[in-house]
């Protein structure tokens, strides 16, 4: 194997396409949001959805996520998909979810596949939306 020049990616020789990436520091709290049944509360102001194209890049954002800013993560749904899409839900105020929502676009992430700001979500929506 061979380290490639973007920090902690190793390229597999064998399989061209198969990389390892060492992700380290994640608070054990986050880590137990992986794959949790999410049950919104009453109100919800704001709920922002980011969809990655790989699980990594999903758990590093919602560290990124819990260390700056005041939003909190629902849950990390990782391993969807063929492709093992992740995929962060979010809740906070309004302001804080699009500013984390810009930032992240801002960050120029290839793996970002879509992101969603969902303003005010009414209760028949939340609890429709099985995730």
């Amino acid at each position: 194997m061979q380290w490639k020049s973007r920090g902690e990616i190793k390229e597999n020789e064998k399989h061209k396409h198969i990389t390892e990436r060492l992700v380290s520091g994640v608070d054990e709290y986050l880590l137990k949001k992986i794959n949790k049944n999410v049950k919104f509360s009453d109100f919800v102001k704001s709920l922002g959805i980011l969809e990655f194209s790989n699980t990594v890049q999903a758990i590093e954002t919602a560290d990124f996520i819990e260390d700056e800013s005041p939003v909190e993560v629902l849950t990390i749904k990782i391993g969807l998909g063929m492709c093992n899409k992740g995929v962060i839900l979010f809740e906070g105020d309004t302001s804080s979810v699009i500013n984390i929502v810009n930032r992240i676009e801002g960050m120029g992430l290839k793996e970002l596949i879509s992101s969603e700001v969902i303003n005010s979500p009414n209760r028949e929506f939340l609890k429709s939306f099985h995730f």
